[in-house]
């Protein structure tokens, strides 16, 4: 029993033992002991003796008292030894430099990358600006500070930490260590591209609610942070996967027709939405291509309109939308993953709002050509009349160079100029020439129509600025700029909200002029009064196109041409472009 338990305790003792034995060996050839022992012994022996070499004890037991000490303190100190070693280890540069950027003394990968390009002086790693600049925030005290740099030598990007060595202030050495941060920096470049996109999307929603380009610019964003390829995708009511593939040909980028994925199909943009996660695959991990692409089995399709081997994937989902980009640059690290992920969860919710904003923009249409429809039972026009006009206004706002937002709204609320004339339905089709009361009465449809439109405004809790637009069309559209126009709304020069009904309540009062009509009513006017006069009523035949010209401009009713009647500026764009309203009218009669 004795004897097992002896065993025991060395099997438990044996780590220990054998490290000590190690530190012993490791001490027992150093020539110091033997010199030092020497010299310990001489004296010992003179001192007590008279005679240096007397006895050899002197000289046994200080080398033995050294190798017991200075092993046991080698082994209490292994630890720190190790920590003090772990610089000299670093694959990230550390060293000293004195103030004018000298490599004094550099850990051992640091020497031998330094070694390698010809390095003795930081400048000519990190550059002159930045060792200056890290010389100038040791010596003011600003002890444990860091900078970032960008060293062309290593191609990357480091976090320097720098320090004035407190034991050699005198010499002013500089100690220095860097922490390589080139994947934080990318992937913060990469976010930071994220967030520039929603930027851009926030910003051109409406241009995204009219185009089908949010998918183009996805795809340009994800090339640019490093990708060869990308293939986006939604998914059908079947579950099929269907998009485009997005490859750079030097400068431009080139899209894929559109490729359909099967819902069984065993290609890696469906690995996702499989396995519910992202994935990813390298063909280093692999012993060939060959057993890469039976694992990953890439479409055909795509590898033949991408051109290049395919090397390594992310792919990404969330609900139907799928993304796989193919070759980024480098090797691929968590980042990767967590950029495509984060990226993919970030164009849903942005997806989300575009389809939002569609369905906004679709209601809101809805409204105004059922408003439309309305006034098409109470007058003699044509759903292709409030479809003209709404071009002709759009011409002429795009030729004055109004912004994009006005054109696009004068291009569907420019229809709603008149419709105040289902207030009085009774004097529209009338067959007669109006008498003074009955015209009185019917200049009142610029009142009414703007009645109409405020109380569609007063059911929201925002201002709807298309809405807003049409207001002033509907109720300012046949004001002049010579101020001979209708309706009167203006008193001791200021104007009035229009909210009588009644034609007494606006006979003191006086029309707008100038500059005191808004732009888009006299661009809808101009638009109203051309189709008016190209189009047949039960009033009037027909006018040519060369006919309504002459007639715009110059009115002999009102006695004023066509710059005092719309305005010097929309009167100069109508003259200018006029031959469009003609190709307009001519493409869509009804």
């Amino acid at each position: 029993m004795l004897g097992i338990e002896l065993i025991t305790q060395l099997t438990e003792y044996w780590p220990m033992i054998s490290l000590l034995y190690c530190y012993f060996a490791r001490e027992v050839v150093k020539p110091s002991i033997y010199i030092n022992s020497l010299f310990v012994g001489l004296i010992i022996n003179q001192l007590s003796t008279g005679n240096m070499i007397t006895s050899v004890v002197p000289f046994i037991v200080p080398v033995f008292v050294q190798l017991f000490s200075r092993t046991s303190m080698a082994y209490s100190n292994r630890h720190k030894e190790m920590m003090l070693n772990l610089p000299m280890e670093r694959e990230d540069p550390v060293l000293i430099m004195d103030q004018s950027g000298d490599v004094l003394l550099a850990g051992k990968q640091t020497e031998k990358n330094f070694s390698q390009y010809g390095i003795s002086n930081l400048y000519d790693y990190i550059g002159t600006h930045n060792v200056k600049q890290i010389v100038k925030k040791a010596n003011s005290g600003e002890n444990e500070s860091s900078i970032e740099v960008y060293s062309k030598i290593s191609c990357k990007w480091y976090d320097v930490k720098f320090k004035l060595v407190p034991s050699q202030k005198e010499k002013k050495i500089i100690l220095i260590w860097m922490i390589d941060i080139t994947q934080q920096k990318e992937l913060r470049s990469h976010f930071a591209a994220i967030s520039q996109f929603n930027h851009s999307f926030l910003k051109n929603l409406n241009r995204y609610v009219k185009s089908n380009d949010l998918f183009y610019e996805l795809a340009e964003l994800i090339l640019k942070v490093g990708y060869q390829g990308v293939f986006i995708t939604k998914a059908d009511k079947q579950g099929n996967l269907i998009g485009k593939v997005t490859k750079r040909q030097e400068e431009v980028l080139e899209h894929s027709k559109e490729i359909v994925i099967s819902k069984d199909s065993s290609a890696p943009v469906l690995h996702s939405r499989q396995q519910e996660m992202v994935v990813s695959g390298e063909i280093s991990d692999f012993s060939s291509r060959q057993e890469f692409e039976t694992e990953f089995p890439f479409d055909e399709r795509v590898k033949e309109f991408l051109g290049f081997p395919i090397n390594n994937f992310v792919n990404y989902h969330e609900t139907d939308f799928s993304i796989i980009a193919f070759n980024q640059g480098k090797e691929l690290s968590e980042d990767d993953s967590l950029f495509i992920g984060t990226l993919v969860n970030n164009t849903r919710a942005i997806v989300r709002l575009l389809n939002l904003a569609i369905a906004n923009e679709e209601q809101f249409l809805q409204k105004v050509m059922g408003l439309c429809s309305a006034a098409e039972y109470s007058d003699e026009i044509t759903g292709k009349h409030i479809l003209r006009v709404n071009a002709y206004s759009k011409v002429i706002a795009q030729k004055m160079g109004c912004s994009g937002s006005f054109i696009e709204a004068i291009s569907q609320v420019a229809a709603l100029h008149d419709i105040g004339k289902v207030a009085i339905p009774e004097l529209i089709k009338l067959p007669k020439k109006y008498t003074p009361e009955e015209r009185e009465m019917m200049q009142m449809h610029t009142v009414f129509g703007a009645q109409i439109i405020k109380t569609m405004m007063n059911y929201s809790s925002r201002e709807e600025p298309k809405l807003k637009m049409a207001y002033n069309i509907a109720l300012h559209h046949h004001q002049t700029w010579m101020g001979n126009g209708y309706p009167n709304i203006k008193g001791n020069g200021t104007p009035i909200s229009p909210v009588s009904k009644h034609i007494k309540d606006y006979r003191e009062l006086s029309p707008l002029k100038g500059e005191e009509i808004p732009i888009e009513a006299l661009i809808t006017g101009l638009a109203d009064c051309y189709d008016a006069l190209r189009s047949k009523r039960q009033y009037k035949p027909e006018f040519s196109h060369e006919k309504t010209y002459k007639i715009l401009a110059f009115d002999d009713r009102l006695g004023i041409s066509g710059a005092e009647r719309f305005s010097p500026q929309v009167w100069q764009v109508f003259e200018e472009f006029q031959t469009e309203f003609a190709h307009i009218f001519e493409s869509m009669q009804d």
